[in-house]
């Protein structure tokens, strides 16, 4: 499947209720996402694996205010072999 990888980051310890706000974007575009926190840089990393066809849409998306505690680090095109 393709895919895209993409490495987002935001500034304290995981928090349920940042995740809670990341979820629905995630699900709105058919994606998953996992997250782990980073003790060196104190910020929270998190991966977040589309479709190929949803990367648009979910960048745009990651435009809105509400979201805007998240950080773009990384996006990487990935293929994974199913």
């Amino acid at each position: 499947m393709k895919s895209y990888k993409f490495t987002l980051s935001y500034p304290e310890k995981k928090s349920p209720a940042l995740e809670n706000k990341i979820g629905p974007l995630v699900r709105k575009h058919n994606g998953k996402f996992e997250s782990k926190f980073n003790f060196a840089d104190n910020e929270t990393i998190v991966t977040v694996t589309l479709p190929k066809a949803d990367k648009a849409g979910f960048e745009a998306d990651l435009k809105d205010p509400k979201y805007n505690f998240l950080h773009l680090e990384s996006v990487v095109f990935a293929m994974d072999e199913e």
